[in-house]
C-alpha cells in the first residue's frame, strides 16, 4: 500500500483530472469524486489515488456526468433569480440527457478553438507532441465543412496564458474551446480533452483516451471522431477521407516530423538548424512523407526572403523539395501553395504562379498561408485589391495572427487606404509590441506621410527587434537622410557594406544604398546584379508604396526589368 501512487492537493487533483479546483471540489460533493481527508474538517488535507479516480471515471462518464452538468445549469439559473417552471426546467434536461444542446443541432457553422495541450510530463518532454496532437486536430477539424476552427497561430497566442474559457471565447468569436493535457507512463500515453462552452465556461464534454504511443495515429482517428460525433455532424465521403488520411505510418518519422514543426516555430538560426535536422531525419526514416519536404522548402524559404543566403544556394532546394512532396501526394495544397510562391519570387514566373495558387486555394480553401502567400504575390503584381481580399479571408481562418494582420496594413497601405493601414498596424503592435516587420511598415508609411521623425522612431525599433536585418538598416539609413542626419546614415550605409566582406548582402540592398545616396550608376548595376541572382527582393522594390524606395521609373531601369521579365504592373 505504501507504494501506491498518492495524489496529494487538491491541486494535484485538479491537474490530474484536466479540471479546475472548484470542479473537482463540487464533483466531490455531488458525484462522489473519490477524495479522502487525512482527518475530519473542512480544510482539513486531501488526497486522491489515480487508479480509484479512473475507476470513478469510467463509472460516471455517462448518464451521473450528464446529469451533474445538468445540476450545474439550473443551480446557476435558480440563484440569478429567473423564474424557472417545471416545464422549463424538464426540457433543459432532455436536451443534456440526449446530449443535443440546441447550439450543436443548429444548421450554420459551429466555431470551435482548439488549444495547444499541456503537457504533463515532469520535464516537458512531451511539448513537441502536445502541441502536434492539438495542431493534427486543428487540421482535421478544419477540413470539416459545418465546423470554423481557427488556425494554430491563433490558437496558439493563448498557450501559457492565463485566461478563463469566456474570454477566450470573445477573444475568438467561438462557441466552444477545445483543451487538453498529455501524459506518459511507460510507453502508455493517457491523453484527456475536455470541450467547453463558452457562454458559462463550463464543460460540456469530457474523456480520457489512453493507448501505446505507437498507436498514435489511431489514438488521433479516436479523439477525432469522437468530438465530430459529440456535436452531431455526420461526415460526407471527402470529410471522412481527410480524418483517416495519413502520410506515414512510421512512427519515429512521425516524431522527428512534429520535433522538426517545434523547432521551426522557434525564431531563432539555432531553432533552424534543430528543425532542418529533424526534417531531413524524417525524410530518412520515411524518404515518402511528403510534408517533412514542404517543412524543409518552408525553412529555407524563410532564409531566401530575408535575403541572407545566395538564391542559388537555397532555390535548387526549396524547388526540388516542393517537387518531391506533389510527386508523393498531388493533393497538397500546401504543396501548391509553395510552388506559386517560388514561381513568382524565385522564377519570376508569374503566368505559373497564378495557376499553382488557385489550385491550392481549390484543394483546400481553409489553408490561411495559401490566401498570404497568393496575397503576396498580388501586391507585387499590382492587384491590391484582391490582395486585400485575400487577407480579409486569411484572418478570417486566423484571426490573431500578426504576421497576417501585419501583411493586411501593409497591403492597405499600397493601395493608398493610409487612415486603415495606421489603425491596423497600430492596433498590431499594441498586441505584439516586438514585432520588427509591423514597425518597420509603420515606418514606411510615416515616411509616406513625410513624418520623418515618427519614421525613424518605427524603423529604430524594426532594427532593433529584427536583428539588424539589412533591409531594416538600409530603409533606417534612408529616414536618417532625409532627416538631414547624413553622418548617421552614412555609418549605417557603411556598416552594411562592411557586413558584406564576411556575410551575404542582398543585391538589393546594395542597389538601395546607392540609390538613397544618389549614385543611380551604380545602383543600375546592382540592378543588373539582382536580376541575375534572380533576388527575390528586387520584386518588392519595383513597387514600393513609397516613391522614393522604388527602383526608378527610368529608360535605364526599366531597360533591365523588361530584360529579366519583371515590367512594372500596371497602375
Amino acid at each position: 500500500m505504501s507504494n501506491r501512487e498518492v495524489l496529494d492537493s487538491w491541486k494535484e487533483i485538479a491537474a490530474y483530472l484536466n479540471r479546475s479546483v472548484k470542479t473537482c471540489q463540487r464533483l466531490e460533493k455531488d458525484l462522489g469524486l473519490p477524495v479522502h481527508r487525512l482527518e475530519e474538517s473542512p480544510k482539513a488535507r486531501v488526497f486522491a489515488y489515480p487508479d480509484e479516480l479512473d475507476r470513478w471515471i469510467e463509472k460516471t462518464q455517462h448518464s451521473e456526468r450528464k446529469t451533474f452538468l445538468d445540476n450545474i445549469r439550473i443551480k446557476r439559473i435558480l440563484i440569478s433569480g429567473s423564474i424557472v417552471t417545471i416545464f422549463a426546467i424538464a426540457i433543459l434536461l432532455w436536451q443534456f440527457l440526449l446530449r443535443q444542446p440546441s447550439v450543436l443541432s443548429r444548421e450554420d457553422k459551429i466555431s470551435l478553438v482548439v488549444l495547444p495541450f499541456e503537457d504533463l510530463s515532469p520535464s516537458k518532454e512531451l511539448e513537441y507532441l502536445a502541441d502536434g496532437i492539438a495542431d493534427e486536430l486543428i487540421s482535421r477539424l478544419n477540413s470539416v465543412g459545418k465546423l470554423k476552427v481557427p488556425a494554430r497561430t491563433s490558437a496558439f497566442s493563448f498557450k501559457n496564458r492565463e485566461l478563463d474559457i469566456k474570454e477566450i471565447g470573445q477573444e475568438l468569436n467561438v462557441d466552444y474551446v477545445l483543451d487538453g493535457s498529455i501524459q506518459k507512463t511507460g510507453d502508455r500515453l493517457r491523453i484527456r480533452t475536455q470541450l467547453a462552452d463558452v457562454k458559462d465556461g463550463y464543460p460540456i464534454w469530457s474523456e480520457k483516451f489512453e493507448r501505446d504511443a505507437k498507436d498514435i495515429f489511431s489514438l488521433q482517428d479516436e479523439i477525432s471522431f469522437a468530438i465530430v460525433d459529440l456535436l452531431k455532424i455526420s461526415l460526407v465521403e471527402d470529410e471522412r477521407k481527410n480524418f483517416l488520411k495519413r502520410y506515414t505510418e512510421n512512427v519515429e518519422a512521425y516524431n522527428s516530423f512534429l520535433m522538426g514543426l517545434h523547432y521551426s516555430y522557434n525564431l531563432t538560426s539555432e531553432g533552424g538548424k534543430k528543425a532542418i535536422e529533424y526534417f531531413q531525419q524524417s525524410i530518412q526514416e520515411d524518404p515518402n512523407f511528403a510534408p517533412a519536404y514542404l517543412g524543409l522548402a518552408g525553412l529555407y524559404f524563410g532564409m531566401a526572403s530575408g535575403g541572407s543566403v545566395q538564391p542559388k544556394e537555397v532555390n535548387p532546394k526549396i524547388k526540388s523539395y516542393i517537387q518531391k512532396a506533389l510527386e508523393i501526394d498531388d493533393t497538397l495544397a500546401e504543396g501548391y501553395a509553395y510552388m506559386g510562391h517560388f514561381n513568382a519570387f524565385c522564377e519570376w514566373n508569374f503566368e505559373q504562379a497564378e495557376k499553382n495558387f488557385k489550385k491550392a486555394l481549390s484543394l483546400n480553401p481553409y489553408y490561411p498561408d495559401s490566401h498570404l502567400l497568393y496575397a503576396m504575390y498580388l501586391r507585387v503584381t499590382g492587384r491590391h485589391e484582391e490582395g486585400i481580399s485575400e487577407l480579409r479571408r486569411a484572418l478570417e481562418l486566423d484571426p490573431l495572427n500578426p504576421i497576417l494582420r501585419a501583411w493586411y496594413g501593409l497591403t492597405l497601405f499600397c493601395a493608398d487606404y493610409d487612415d486603415e493601414a495606421f489603425e491596423v498596424l497600430r492596433a498590431v503592435l499594441k498586441t505584439n509590441p516586438y514585432l520588427a516587420s509591423a514597425h518597420l511598415y509603420l515606418g514606411t508609411l510615416y515616411a509616406k506621410k513625410s513624418m520623418i521623425h515618427e519614421a525613424i522612431s518605427e524603423m529604430e525599433k524594426a532594427v532593433e527587434f529584427g536583428g539588424e536585418r539589412p533591409t531594416h538598416v538600409v530603409f533606417l539609413a534612408k529616414a536618417y537622410w532625409d532627416a538631414g542626419k547624413k553622418a548617421l546614415a552614412n555609418k549605417l550605409f557603411q556598416s552594411l557594406r562592411q557586413r558584406s566582406n564576411y556575410e551575404y548582402i542582398s543585391p538589393t540592398v546594395s542597389f538601395y544604398i546607392n540609390h538613397f545616396q544618389g549614385d543611380e550608376d551604380q545602383a543600375l548595376e546592382w540592378v543588373k546584379r539582382a536580376c541575375e541572382e534572380r533576388d527575390s527582393l528586387l520584386i518588392y522594390a519595383r513597387v514600393q508604396p513609397v516613391q522614393e524606395h522604388r527602383i526608378p521609373d527610368t529608360p535605364k531601369f526599366n531597360a533591365v526589368l523588361r530584360k529579366y521579365g519583371l515590367e512594372r504592373p500596371s497602375k
